[in-house]
């Protein structure tokens, strides 16, 4: 699966930090940008195979991207 961060929302390590250590098959990017610089600066957000996802908590967040695909 492939996750995508924005390098610019540092909030988001933990999320990051979580599935690359229990989800090594996934595909994490960090890019400049994700196209959606209106809440990254507020909620915890990644674009999971070209869909945005965001939550309120990086639990939250990590909860969604890791039941993305069931």
């Amino acid at each position: 699966m492939q996750v995508s961060f924005c390098k610019e929302n540092t909030q988001i390590k933990e999320v990051y930090e979580k599935i690359y250590s229990s989800h090594p098959e996934y595909r994490i990017t960090w890019n400049k940008c994700i196209g959606e610089c209106s809440k990254c600066s507020y909620k915890y957000i990644a674009r999971v195979e070209g869909k945005f996802i965001e939550g309120d908590t990086a639990e939250e967040l990590y909860e969604k991207i890791i039941n993305f695909s069931k």
